[in-house]
């Protein structure tokens, strides 16, 4: 697979970073070498009075510093240019004023520190970053086109493809734009989509995601999405932008460092100010002792492993094929103790199968009303019409075919009317059907001409872990459980009894079911709605958190916070797996931030009151400026590294 030249890009400039900072730390480290016995030679000091062994001393540490330290004196320029305070602002003020006291050593060490906190930062953004790569690592650039006059395959570049054209995709390839196959049969290795190597067996009328691979047989596909709307770079796309939904924790650092750096400052001026009052005569010792303070305040633990945290459990989940749209909706499933499902689809595998078949007219038989019902269905993209798609049944010539969401499909066979969808529609329509008929079932009506000539009754199976799940979401504190669903009250019902859930809502239609929403949300904070279908669409804007299933549908990609992606077979088996990883890790993810927040304001803490200690004792000035540098440096690697503990899983 070949990787986009900004993909390489990246790599280049990463390990660029690399290797610039390993060279410049075995020049340091070979300088510190040449000066160790100069540093332990009798040095001047009068800073003006021409000594050699000095001289030497402060170029070879100043060559270091010049090596290293570019990038944080031009960021730092630019901060204060624009009146900003951060902690390269912190750091540039302590290695000058070291620098100039002629603490060379420690002036030079605050300086490859910070680089080394910097290359921490920047291999955890690359590893973060790069586990999201290695997922969507496909760039299907050639796909063949079928002349359907000619019968010619012609190779092109997959951009060039457009929606309603044919292409073969041949063993081996992968499958260049999303598209439904119209003729032959293989297995489908969707990998680079569900994050796990699990063959799904597909053929006729069957969606394709494209990034997947293709093993064995030949296909003739339609093409259902161009090359920038297709799954992969559908993707990418959300995962780039889930860098701008930052959660509340990851603002609050933001502004916090803005407030916090500046007060840090005046602190440490405000310590130097008060020792010389004391004592006018220890001004070196009380400018060491103000900047091992301002060393020991840099926030650099905050801003580096806090956004860590939030980005690793992202590109985990990625990894198995969840997508989330920013760190605000891992807060906000962390805390969340309601979740909100549609029943079809969602608790139900939604693969329905026909119970039942009654045909109310002697002109229809049995047969021929499932062919009606199929011949129509096959323009749907609820759940439902699943029943249908694969059935070996004649397909009738049905024109004008219009779905109406909650209702069900409108079409014309031979200039007749068709109306095939619930009881709402029937009554919609004026069709008379029979009141006496109720079931647990799903029941589909047929009317040509406002006529009823049959229905079909559907079962639906719950998920064979749907149980187990809701137990586990409510050991780990998730305590309210609602079905809203446009099926039958008994249906409904039948579901809330086996899954034991606290209540739930039938007969609803797309906007009944947001009215439902608002009165279940109240008094109930970050509700989250799971949901799968087009009729989903406007409640998953509405909620707090919105969880969809991945089914090709633009609109519940764009509409839905987090994408649950996977091949048929996954959204049958492990769909409500997610439900619970998502919450489980959600929780993780903050306690991990808890715990590091807390860690960095103990240990500053305790190294601010070490340092004010310290400053008792003439003989240890230049331990103070140590250990203020060191204490940063460490808190920031730790810190960072339990974030990171996060990409596992």
């Amino acid at each position: 697979m070949q990787k986009s030249f900004k993909e390489k890009s990246e790599t280049k400039k990463h390990i660029f970073k690399i290797v610039r900072l390993v060279s410049f730390l075995i020049i340091s480290i070979i300088l510190f070498i040449f000066s160790f016995n100069i540093l332990h030679s009798d040095v001047s000091e009068k800073m003006f009075e021409f000594d050699r062994n000095k001289w030497i001393l402060f170029g070879l540490f100043l060559i270091i510093i010049i090596l290293n330290a570019d990038e944080l004196f031009i960021d730092t320029f630019k901060s204060l240019i624009h009146f900003k305070f951060d902690e390269k602002v912190l750091m540039t003020i302590a290695a000058i004023a070291a620098y100039i006291l002629g603490e060379y050593f420690e002036a030079t060490m605050i300086v490859l520190l910070f680089n080394l906190g910097e290359a921490i930062e920047d291999y955890s953004n690359y590893k973060s970053s790069s586990n999201i790569q290695s997922l969507f690592n496909t760039n299907p650039t050639k796909a063949n086109l079928l002349d359907l006059n000619t019968n010619l395959l012609t190779s092109i570049n997959a951009k060039q493809l457009k929606v309603g054209q044919t292409i073969v995709i041949k063993p081996g390839e992968e499958i260049p734009v999303d598209c439904t196959i119209i003729k032959g049969s293989s297995s489908i290795d969707n990998s680079n989509i569900t994050g796990e190597y699990k063959p799904c067996d597909v053929s006729e009328n069957d969606y394709l995601h494209s990034g997947s691979i293709n093993i064995n047989g030949s296909l003739t596909c339609l093409v259902e999405q161009t090359y920038d709307n297709s799954t992969v770079s559908q993707s990418i796309k959300l995962i780039k932008e889930s860098e701008k939904n930052k959660s509340e924790t990851q603002k609050f650092i933001t502004k916090f460092a803005k407030i916090y750096t500046p007060i840090m400052i005046g602190i440490s001026l405000l310590i130097f100010i008060i020792y010389i009052c004391i004592d006018t005569n220890q001004w070196e010792k009380s400018l060491n002792t103000s900047l091992s303070i301002l060393l020991t305040a840099c926030p650099c633990a905050f801003v580096i492993s806090i956004p860590i945290a939030y980005s690793s459990t992202i590109a985990s989940m990625v990894k198995h094929s969840i997508l989330i749209k920013g760190g605000k909706y891992l807060d906000g499933l962390a805390k969340t103790k309601t979740i909100i499902f549609d029943k079809t689809g969602t608790l139900t595998t939604g693969q329905l199968k026909i119970n039942k078949i009654v045909s109310l007219n002697n002109h229809y038989t049995n047969k021929q009303i499932v062919e009606l019902i199929a011949s129509l269905e096959l323009y749907s993209s609820h759940s439902l019409a699943l029943a249908f798609k694969n059935l070996d049944n004649k397909k009738l010539n049905i024109t004008n075919v219009k779905e109406i969401p909650g209702y069900g499909l409108i079409g014309k066979l031979d200039n007749k009317q068709v109306l095939c969808g619930n009881k709402k529609l029937m009554i919609k329509n004026k069709v008379e059907i029979l009141d006496s008929l109720d079931s647990n079932e799903t029941i589909i009506y047929l009317a040509i001409q406002n006529k009823i000539i049959g229905y079909v009754t559907l079962k639906d199976q719950i998920r064979h872990n749907a149980k187990n799940i809701i137990k586990k979401l409510k050991k780990i504190g998730v305590n309210n459980f609602y079905i809203l669903s446009g099926d039958n009250q008994s249906v409904v019902d039948e579901v809330v009894q086996e899954l034991n859930l606290t209540k739930g809502y039938g007969n609803l239609l797309p906007e009944d079911k947001v009215e439902m929403y608002k009165k279940i949300k109240t008094g109930n904070k970050n509700c989250v709605y799971v949901g799968d279908g087009l009729n989903d669409a406007p409640i998953l804007k509405l909620a707090d958190i919105g969880i969809a299933f991945d089914k090709g549908q633009k609109l519940i990609k764009t509409t839905a916070d987090i994408i649950f992606m996977g091949d048929k077979n996954y959204y049958v088996t492990n769909s409500l797996n997610p439900i619970y990883d998502l919450i489980f890790y959600s929780k993780k993810t903050c306690k991990t931030i808890l715990f590091n927040l807390y860690f960095i304001f103990i240990v500053k803490a305790i190294v601010f009151v070490t340092i004010l200690a310290i400053s008792f004792y003439d003989n240890m000035a230049t331990t103070q400026l140590i250990l203020g540098l060191v204490s940063d440096v460490v808190l920031t690697l730790l810190t960072t590294l339990n974030s990171l503990r996060l990409l596992k899983r």
